[in-house]
This record gives structure tokens, sequence and C-alpha cells, in this order.
């Protein structure tokens, strides 16, 4: 079974940015401190965190794709509700056509109350729906469905299968981009963590200098 990945702190990932870029700074400030304890928290470290940072103010602000899918959400509603409209305009001049012929009728689809929940077969049914009108046509358009209106099911249907695809692929592509940023911040947390620990070591019997790397309470302990 795959873990799911999870972020390292509790706090939101502002706060994260916010006590982050604090963090350096005092670090910057204390620096010989710190290299004095421990040769690698130097110059190179100083900066390999603020890139860190920096990144995370990328994925935070990426962090917009919500509102993207919801945006997707809506655009394919549109479409399927464009699709039950199409399919009331077809049975309409359907009925008319076959009032006396229940066979031929139901080729236009008995099942399409079930079928417009699900986007896959209601692609299926468009499909299938525009071919019976061709395979009808002229008594169709003889009873006022032209055939524009006709090829406008076919238009539908492929709208609906962009729409469909697009909106699948951001899903799973947001899969991947969530653990990308979720990696970002746990890496710049790492880093912070590190330090903010550090310091409680280094400033030992400095009580109001070591209480200034303190994390946030509600950050999880872990070693670092």
């Amino acid at each position: 079974m795959s873990h799911k990945l999870s972020r390292n702190y509790r706090i939101s990932d502002h706060q994260l940015i916010e006590t982050s870029s604090a963090l350096h700074q005092l670090f910057l400030n204390h620096i010989i401190d710190f290299q004095n304890f421990d040769f690698q928290l130097n110059n190179d470290f100083a900066e390999a965190w603020l890139l860190k940072i920096k990144n995370c103010l990328n994925v935070v602000k990426d962090h917009q794709v919500l509102n993207i899918q919801t945006q997707k959400t809506i655009e394919i509603k549109k479409v399927v509700n464009l699709c039950v409209s199409k399919y009331n305009e077809v049975r309409y001049f359907a009925k008319i056509a076959f009032s006396n012929n229940k066979t031929n009728l139901s080729e236009f689809g008995t099942d399409f109350q079930i079928v417009r929940k699900n986007k896959s077969k209601l692609i299926v049914f468009m499909d299938q729906m525009h071919k019976v009108c061709l395979k009808h046509q002229v008594i169709l358009i003889e009873k006022g469905l032209t055939l524009d209106k006709i090829n406008a099911i076919e238009t539908l249907k492929n709208e609906l299968l962009n729409t469909n695809t697009i909106q699948e692929n951001f899903k799973k592509n947001r899969l991947v981009q969530t653990e990308d940023r979720i990696n970002i911040l746990n890496d710049c947390y790492s880093d912070s963590i590190r330090i903010a620990n550090v310091a409680q070591i280094v400033y030992a019997n400095d009580f109001a200098r070591k209480n200034q790397f303190i994390f946030n309470s509600k950050i999880k302990k872990t070693d670092f």
C-alpha cells in the first residue's frame, strides 16, 4: 500500500514561510555562533535555505490550482447541461416523428436520466444519438429538427469528450504537483527546524536568544 505524502508540520504554509524567513534572518545575524558549533551551518547553507524559502513562496502561490480545478468542473457542467438540452430537443422531435412507432423511438435512448450522471457514458450516448438522428434524418428534418441541429449533437459530444479529458488529466497531474509541493515545503521546514533545534543547544545558557529561535508551538518535533 502506497504511503500518502504529508506535511511534517502543523502550522499553515504561510506561517511556515513567515517563521522560516524570520529564523533565516536571525541565523544570518548570528551565523558565526552556528558555524562554530557545526561547520556545515555556513553561508552556503544560508543561501541554500533562502532558495528553499523562495521555492515555498512559489508553490504556495501556485496553490490556486484548486481554483483551476473548480473552474474546470464548472466548464464540464455547462457542457453536460447543453447535452441535456440537446437530448430534450431531439426527444421532442423524435416523439413527433415516431409517435406510433415505439421501436424507432426507443433508438433515441430510454435511460438518459441515468446516463447523464456519468460523463463517460454520456459521451457514448451522445455519439449513438447522433448516429440514430442521421439514420432517421429525413423524417426528423421533415418534423422540424434541422440538419444543423443534428450535427450539433456531434459537436457537443466532442466538446464533452475534450473537456472531460482535460479535467481527468488535470486531476492526475495535480496529484504529482501536490507531492512535489509538499516535498518543497518539507525541505524548507527541515532546514528551519534544524536551526531552531541547534539554537537550543548553542544558546542553552542564553534564555532570551534561545527563545528567539523557538519554532511555533504547534510544530511537530522532529529529528534533524
